[in-house]
């Protein structure tokens, strides 16, 4: 597995440009989104008392006025997110086909990235959905009997400490079972690309090859999920900088680096397959 983190960071660099892509697309949806949401709170609240909460500071009336406007203002608003989720979970859809297939075949131009997605869209779909379908379940069985009993089983415990003991117990458990749902996903995901079988063929020969190489999948889902909650860090902690374009340029570089890493993470998968070499 070693051998395959490392390779994986050497062809996911070697192929930036798909990161640097799928970087420009979202960007540029994420402006326009902004856009749109920047313009209709100003069609809600410019001309109100609420609108000027910025300008004059704090007062009684102003933040009256503005209890009263927020969820007129907002009602629009959570339509059109749910709207704008959508579409980006249909577009990262998009883009991971385009990115997955492009690794395969090594290569990173633009117009490939964009036919293999349109090409491996639908299947994809298909995965992320019965994906989603299956973490679902996982989180109900573990988690709502758990906290359904959460008060009788802190009555009939010892302590306390017994009762976080088996709350930190079933949290591994779960992220390991994200862990390997994910991996599946992928898998999957890599053997349809490769082999171009059924899309129902790939996803069995994705479980049983999650099933046959779970310890080691699960400990490089932890890795890049380390990776992740770093970048998440460092990005906190930019916020925290007095100069807006250090900190918008900085979260753009992270951005790319998160883009890169998901790229590693895919490139190590497939390694690891002998999907690619």
């Amino acid at each position: 597995m070693m051998a395959s983190l490392l390779f994986g960071i050497k062809y996911a660099l070697r192929h930036w440009k798909i990161a640097g892509l799928i970087f420009v697309i979202q960007l540029i949806g994420a402006a326009f989104v902004g856009l749109l949401f920047q313009k209709d709170l100003s069609t809600h609240l410019g001309h109100s008392l609420a609108g000027r909460l910025m300008e004059e500071g704090f007062n009684f009336a102003v933040f009256k006025d503005l209890t009263r406007s927020i969820p007129d203002a907002l009602s629009g608003v959570t339509t059109g997110f749910l709207v704008v989720l959508i579409i980006f979970l249909f577009l990262s859809i998009f883009l991971q086909g385009g990115a997955i297939k492009s690794l395969v075949d090594n290569d990173s131009k633009a117009m490939s990235i964009l036919r293999n997605g349109k090409r491996y869209f639908f299947p994809f779909l298909l995965v992320a959905f019965i994906s989603l379908l299956v973490l679902i379940i996982c989180t109900a069985v573990l988690w709502f009997p758990l906290l359904s009993n959460f008060l009788p089983l802190n009555e009939s415990l010892e302590s306390d400490r017994l009762f976080f003991y088996l709350l930190y117990a079933v949290l591994l458990l779960y992220l390991f079972l994200v862990a390997l749902i994910v991996s599946w996903s992928i898998n999957t995901r890599i053997n349809y690309a490769v082999l171009h079988e059924s899309i129902w063929a790939s996803m069995k020969a994705g479980v049983s090859w999650t099933v046959k190489k779970a310890l080691p999948l699960g400990l490089v889902f932890f890795f890049f999920l380390g990776i992740g909650l770093l970048f998440m860090f460092l990005n906190v902690k930019l916020d925290k900088i007095d100069s807006i374009w250090v900190a918008f340029f900085g979260s753009l570089v992270f951005l790319f680096g998160r883009l890169v890493a998901r790229l590693w993470y895919y490139g190590t998968l497939a390694y690891y397959a002998s999907a690619i070499r």
